[in-house]
């Protein structure tokens, strides 16, 4: 998995990921919401009901690689799930935060991420994978959540 150093979350309208809310491109036939490497644009007018989830790790270096498998394990499952669009990596360049890396993944909508969560879960047990317990042995702090984008000030 590619980490991106952004500068500011404004880089998210301009990095290249997976995407579903472009049509398909010249000379294709794919479906919007097949995952794709082209640039992702956020249009909350022509996709009013876009969910993300934005989680943020503080960390340890000794932990970095283990929890970098663990990420492309997660994004190579997330892919195949119904809805899924995009999934960017942010690591800090600076600013008085703890948190050193910070993952958004874009949802065509409150049901598949609702769905996807629940995916998710199973997954986890399926595989015997405890991520409480995981960021906790790794000494790796965390902030998760379901997100919806504002228009307001637009």
């Amino acid at each position: 998995m590619k980490l991106f150093t952004a500068p500011s979350v404004s880089a998210l309208f301009l990095i290249a990921g997976n995407i579903g809310c472009h049509s398909p491109a010249p000379g294709t036939t794919a479906p919007a919401t097949q995952a794709r490497d082209v640039p992702f644009t956020i249009d909350l007018q022509a996709h009013p009901d876009l969910q993300f989830r934005i989680d943020a790790f503080s960390v340890p270096a000794p932990a970095r690689a283990e929890f970098e498998r663990a990420m492309d394990r997660n994004l190579a499952f997330i892919k195949t799930l119904h809805g899924f669009m995009s999934h960017a990596v942010f690591e800090k360049a600076s600013g008085p935060t703890t948190f050193d890396i910070i993952t958004i993944a874009v949802w065509e909508s409150p049901e598949a991420i609702a769905a996807a969560g629940e995916k998710v879960r199973a997954y986890y047990q399926s595989i015997g994978f405890d991520l409480p317990g995981q960021l906790a042995r790794l000494g790796i702090t965390a902030s998760l959540g379901n997100y919806r984008a504002s228009l307001r000030g637009h």
